[in-house]
C-alpha cells in the first residue's frame, strides 16, 4: 500500500496579531519509488525451450497418427524386428517422408500450440487474479520435458500473503476453469479428425483413459465403438486429453494443489483429512497404474496442511459455494483413474 505524500500547510499564531501566518514544511522525503520490473528472462526462456520440445512431441504424434495404418499394412506386428536399431532402420523411410510432409509439421505445430494454450490460460488464470487483487505472484513458468506431452506442465509463484479465504479460493479456481474452457473446444475439434482403428491390425498399442468429458464427446462424434476397435485420435485431441488430466490433478483437494486451495477456503483445517483420504485412494489406484505411486510422493511432500490466511474468520458466500459446485464437477468430468495401458 502506498500513501500521498505530504503537503506543506499552514499555522497562525492567534496572539501575533498583524503576524504574517508561518509555513511549515514536513521534513524532505524521498519519492516512493515504482515497484521493480519483473524479471522475465527465465520465463521467456522456459517458454520458448517448451514450445520446441512440443514441438517435437507433436511431430511424433502427428506422425504416428498420419503413418499408423500405413506401416500396420507393412510391417505385421509379428515381423517387427524387436531390437531397437532394427527396428529404426525398417522404419527409416517413413521418418524421412514425415520428416519432409508438411501436414505432419502443421499437425505438430496444432499439437504444441493447444497445449501451450491450455497451459497458458490455466496459469493466466491464476496471475490475472492475484493482479486483480493486488496478490504478488510471478508470470507463468513452463516446464519443458522431453516426452510425447513435450511439457510436464506450468506454475506460477504467489511472493505475498494471501489476505482472505474467499480471495485464495477465487484465485485457486480461476486457473482450473480457464483451462478447462479452453481445452472443451480443443479436444472437440481433434476427436472430429480422429479415425477408429482395429486393433487386431495394430499389435501394441498406448490406449489413454477417457475422461467422462471426452467419453461424451466420442459418443456424440463415433457412437459406440466396436469391441474390437479403439479410437486413434488427433495431435488436438490429445492436446486436449492431456489439458483434462492436467485440470484434474489440479483439482484433487491436496495440499498447495488447486484443489486444495479450494477446500481449504470452504472448509478451513477440517480440510486436511479429505488430503489423506485422497492419498489412500490414490495408493489403492496405483495398482492399476503405477504413476499415482509418484502423486503419492508428492502428496507426502507436500503435506496435508495449507498456510493460513491473513483473515480466515470471513467465510465463502453463496456464489463462491457454487462455483465451488462447479469446481468439483469439473474434477468428475475430468478424472481419470487409470490414464495410460497397452493392448496387446
Amino acid at each position: 500500500m502506498t500513501y500521498p505524500p505530504l503537503e506543506p500547510y499552514t499555522y497562525s499564531a492567534p496572539h501575533h496579531t498583524g503576524a504574517a501566518p508561518e509555513v511549515f514544511s514536513p521534513p524532505h522525503e524521498t519519492p516512493p519509488q515504482p515497484p521493480p520490473r519483473p524479471m522475465v528472462f527465465w520465463n521467456v526462456l522456459l517458454f520458448v525451450l517448451t514450445g520446441f520440445t512440443t514441438l517435437a512431441a507433436g511431430w511424433y504424434n502427428a506422425f504416428r497418427f498420419l503413418f499408423q495404418e500405413e506401416m500396420a499394412e507393412t510391417f505385421k506386428p509379428e515381423t517387427l524386428p524387436v531390437a531397437l536399431l532394427s527396428y529404426f532402420i525398417a522404419i527409416s523411410p517413413y521418418l524421412l517422408r514425415g520428416l519432409l510432409s508438411p501436414i505432419v509439421w502443421l499437425n505438430g505445430v496444432l499439437f504444441s500450440f493447444s497445449i501451450l494454450l491450455i497451459l497458458g490460460c490455466h496459469e493466466l488464470g491464476h496471475y490475472l487474479t492475484c493482479r486483480r487483487y493486488g496478490v504478488d505472484a510471478t508470470l507463468p513458468y513452463f516446464l519443458p520435458f522431453p516426452s510425447i506431452v513435450g511439457t510436464m506442465g506450468a506454475f506460477i509463484r504467489i511472493r505475498s500473503p494471501i489476505p482472505t479465504r474467499k480471495i485464495l479460493f477465487d484465485i485457486g479456481v480461476a486457473g482450473p476453469i480457464a483451462g478447462f474452457v479452453v481445452a472443451v473446444p480443443i479436444a472437440f475439434l481433434g476427436l472430429a479428425q480422429s479415425t477408429v482403428i482395429r486393433t487386431a491390425d495394430t499389435g501394441s498399442i498406448m490406449v489413454f483413459g477417457e475422461p467422462l468429458v471426452m467419453a461424451w464427446m466420442r459418443s456424440v462424434l463415433f457412437g459406440p465403438l466396436p469391441a474390437d476397435s479403439v479410437l486413434f485420435i488427433h495431435p488436438m485431441a490429445f492436446a486436449g486429453w492431456f489439458g483434462f488430466l492436467a485440470t484434474a490433478f489440479n483439482l484433487l483437494p491436496v495440499g498447495q494443489l488447486d484443489g486444495g486451495h479450494m477446500l481449504y477456503a470452504c472448509m478451513g483445517n477440517a480440510y486436511r483429512w479429505v488430503g489423506r483420504a485422497v492419498f489412500v485412494v490414490a495408493l489403492v489406484l496405483s495398482l492399476w497404474w503405477p504413476g499415482w505411486l509418484l502423486w503419492c510422493v508428492i502428496f507426502a511432500l507436500m503435506g496435508f496442511r495449507h498456510p493460513r490466511v491473513q483473515y480466515s474468520e470471513e467465510p465463502l458466500d453463496g456464489r463462491r459455494l457454487l462455483v465451488a459446485c462447479f469446481g468439483l464437477a469439473m474434477l468428475v468430468l475430468t478424472f481419470i483413474p487409470v490414464p495410460v495401458w497397452f493392448v496387446e
